[in-house]
C-alpha cells in the first residue's frame, strides 16, 4: 500500500504527460496541389518560341518544364488561368509538362507530357501523274492526279482537298478544259509549313 502510495502519483502522471501529449499533437496531414493542365496543345511549330497556357488551382505558383529543366515559373490569376510566353524550342522533339503548388499543400503531381515538334522545314511534293508538260487526249475531261508528300500534311489540288493514305499517297480527280491546263498543287505540314508545285497540262477532248 505504501509502494503504491509512493508510485502512484507518478505513475499516473506518467501516463497523464503522454496522454495530454497526444491531444497536443497537431494534425501534418497536407493536401496535395492539384495537377495542372494545358489549354492550348500543339504538334508542331514552325515558330522558335511559343506561348504555352493552362489552368491550375487559384493563386498557385506554376512552374514550367521543357526538356527536363525548369525554365519559368508564374503565378495563376483569379480564374485559375496561367500563361508562359515566349517558351523556346530545339529542332525536333520537345518534351513539356508543368506542376503546381498552393500555399499549405504539396507540390501536385507533372501534369500530361507534351510533345511539340520545332520544324522549319517544307513538305517535299512529288507529282507521280501526269507527268508536267504531259498531253492528254480523252472522251472523259477528269483526269487523276497522283502524287506523294514526305510528311502528313494537307495538300490541295486546284484549291481541292485530296485525302492521303498512311504513305503520303494523294489523288485528286480534276476537270479538264481543252486546251492548257495549270495544276497547282499545295501542301501544309502540321507546322504550318508550306510548299507548292505547278504543272501544265494539255488536255484534247475526243
Amino acid at each position: 500500500i505504501l509502494g503504491l502510495q509512493f508510485f502512484g502519483p507518478k505513475v499516473f502522471s506518467i501516463f497523464g504527460f503522454f496522454s495530454l501529449d497526444r491531444f497536443k499533437k497537431k494534425d501534418s496531414t497536407q493536401f496535395q496541389t492539384q495537377t495542372p493542365f494545358f489549354t492550348n496543345t500543339v504538334k508542331a511549330s514552325k515558330e522558335k518560341f511559343i506561348k504555352i497556357s493552362g489552368a491550375a488551382e487559384i493563386d498557385s505558383s506554376v512552374k514550367l518544364f521543357v526538356n527536363g529543366p525548369e525554365v519559368k515559373e508564374t503565378k495563376t490569376g483569379g480564374d485559375g488561368t496561367f500563361i508562359f510566353e515566349g517558351i523556346e524550342l530545339i529542332e525536333g522533339g520537345n518534351l513539356i509538362f508543368a506542376k503546381a503548388n498552393a500555399s499549405g499543400k504539396t507540390e501536385s503531381q507533372k501534369s500530361e507530357t507534351l510533345t511539340v515538334v520545332f520544324d522549319i522545314k517544307k513538305p517535299e511534293i512529288q507529282l507521280i501523274s501526269p507527268v508536267n508538260g504531259q498531253k492528254i487526249s480523252s472522251v472523259d475531261s477528269r483526269v487523276n492526279i497522283k502524287g506523294k508528300v514526305n510528311e502528313q500534311s494537307t495538300v490541295t489540288v486546284n484549291s481541292h482537298q485530296s485525302v492521303l493514305d498512311s504513305d503520303g499517297n494523294f489523288s485528286s480527280l480534276i476537270s479538264l478544259k481543252s486546251g492548257n491546263n495549270t495544276i497547282k498543287i499545295l501542301a501544309t505540314d502540321l507546322a504550318g509549313n508550306e510548299s507548292s508545285i505547278s504543272a501544265n497540262i494539255e488536255f484534247e477532248k475526243r
